[in-house]
């Protein structure tokens, strides 16, 4: 290789390594312009605690109960950028987070989520409940997947309120799942985001949500006071959120094209492409 083409080379990877380090910055940054109050990356490659980046200072636990913790340092969806996320084994995994902040008027909840082989239905991603419960017998403010394999927003208002998308979830396929609520006389809602595109959008009455509970599960299953019972989750989690408003649609939108990085074989073709287009030119 002559030295042109050597450091033709190098060029293009120091470049692309810093384009994949910056969409992960990116990414924080987005999310912490929005003002979370809870922000779990689950980048931790070891250890118990899930540290909380909003502004609630909410860290969670991988093995409260110890059931055995997930695994952690998978792969998640900033790809490249190194940072990573976490494994459920739809058994007994979850992250528990100790915290009474149960927002009643107004909220948003978000995650990435990527479902393994034969766990594309009937899971819980996230969601309030009780404190030190298990099994659970309530809770709200939830992200979920049906019996029906669709993502669902689902939440306590004195009745089961839910609004429930299109997408089919696939196995080994990442989304961006966001739910947002605010009650209101004739001014309320409670939407469903799917990968940056409303899927689901409900407006008109809808009264407070269920404000108690002492803690807010990653993962976890809802046995016992869910209509569906659904269980643990199976499959990656990363990036999870709250929030204490309403994210608008060109937010939500913002977090997910932030959250997109190419995968590494994507940009090695895409290097090789460059070096071939060059060297023809020098010939």
């Amino acid at each position: 290789m002559s030295l042109v083409r050597e450091r033709l080379v190098s060029a293009l990877a120091v470049t692309l390594f810093i384009v994949c380090s910056t969409a992960s910055a990116d990414y924080v940054t987005t999310v912490l312009a929005d003002d979370p109050e809870g922000y779990w990356q689950l980048g931790e490659t070891s250890g118990t605690t899930a540290v909380d980046l909003g502004s609630g200072a909410h860290n969670g636990n991988y093995d409260y109960f110890g059931w055995g913790p997930p695994t952690l340092g998978v792969a998640g969806i900033l790809g490249a950028s190194g940072n990573t996320a976490v494994q459920f084994d739809g058994v007994s995994n979850e992250v528990y987070i100790a915290s009474t902040f149960s927002p009643a008027s107004t909220y948003s909840i978000e995650a990435w989520v990527k479902a393994d082989e034969g766990a594309t239905t009937n899971r819980t991603i996230m969601l309030k409940t009780w404190a030190n419960e298990t099994p659970l017998t309530g809770g709200s403010h939830e992200l979920w997947i049906t019996p029906e394999g669709h993502f669902q927003h689902y939440t306590w208002t004195g009745y089961q309120s839910y609004v429930t998308g299109t997408t089919t979830v696939e196995a080994d396929q990442w989304y961006h799942v966001v739910g947002v609520f605010a009650s209101g006389t004739g001014t309320g809602l409670m939407g469903l985001y799917v990968n940056g595109v409303e899927e689901y959008m409900w407006t008109g009455t809808v009264p407070d949500a269920w404000n108690a509970g002492g803690a807010w599960r990653i993962g976890s299953e809802f046995a016992v006071g869910h209509p569906s019972h659904p269980g643990f989750f199976g499959g990656t989690i990363d990036e999870v959120a709250v929030y204490d408003h309403v994210l608008s649609a060109s937010e939500v939108l913002a977090h997910y094209n932030a959250g997109i990085v190419p995968e590494p074989s994507s940009l090695a073709v895409l290097t090789a492409g460059l070096v071939a287009c060059t060297w023809r030119r020098r010939r």
